[in-house]
């Protein structure tokens, strides 16, 4: 089982990292809301000090199996870029285990991402140079502009990334392969959060999902990028609230 962080009582909120990142991204916002909330914060399979010897199964299905040995039959799903892309997976296929959507900074699969990055850190990580595929990582353009303080944090967290996406000893999987013409079929209440700052690429998907699904509430965070949840993590847990209660 991939491994969680499980805090506070009242309704789950289950928070879904960014590639390259794992479950303590989101420590600040689970700490806050613990007084209120449930909060789950997951180390997807391949991510986190843990991420090695993580089975490579389907993101989404990993989530589901911690849900349900936990007792949880619905929650309120975060996810961030990658993870944004997994709480979709999910919630196409198992509708009835989520209560609302939030989308940060969300990739949607069968959209340009505009990340050139790939080859350098494949390239690196399967020579064993794994701290030149993260430096490339981090390189690409997709993480302009985001805060200094918020980029140095990111680049710790991904230090206990084994990089097995890019050597091939993990791949990623999804229930649902083309999610962009299923989107409208997603009724549960959602919000869809960027930063003003982040690239073209991400601001397209971000209208994408905004444009398809029927409750979907759109939120641009002032003076952020790709990491906007934690440059501006007030606005966004204010914004949160205002979806999970």
């Amino acid at each position: 089982m991939i491994a969680f962080v499980d805090r506070g009582e009242g309704p789950p909120v289950t928070f879904l990292h960014g590639f390259a990142l794992d479950g303590r991204m989101w420590s600040a916002q689970a700490r806050a809301l613990e007084a209120t909330h449930r909060t789950l914060a997951a180390d997807l399979p391949g991510f986190g000090p843990q991420g090695s010897a993580n089975a490579p199964e389907c993101p989404a299905l990993a989530v589901l199996d911690v849900l349900d040995r936990l007792g949880v039959a619905r929650t309120h799903l975060v996810g961030h870029s990658l993870g944004g892309a997994v709480a979709v997976d999910l919630a196409l296929a198992h509708p009835e285990r989520v209560e609302s959507l939030t989308l940060v900074n969300a990739l949607l699969l069968g959209l340009p991402t505009g990340i050139a990055s790939r080859a350098a850190c494949t390239v690196a990580a399967r020579e064993g140079r794994f701290d030149d595929a993260r430096r490339a990582w981090f390189d690409d353009a997709l993480f302009d502009g985001v805060r200094p303080g918020v980029f140095a944090e990111a680049e710790r967290l991904a230090r206990d990334y084994a990089c097995g996406h890019w050597t091939g000893e993990v791949s990623l999987c999804w229930i649902v392969e083309s999610p962009l013409e299923r989107l409208g079929e997603l009724g549960m209440p959602a919000l869809v959060v960027n930063g003003e700052g982040e690239p073209p690429p991400f601001l397209a998907m971000a209208a994408e999902y905004a444009g398809r699904m029927a409750r979907a509430r759109r939120v641009v965070l002032a003076d952020t990028a790709h990491l906007s949840s934690l440059e501006a993590p007030d606005a966004f847990l204010a914004a949160l609230r205002t979806l999970i209660g």
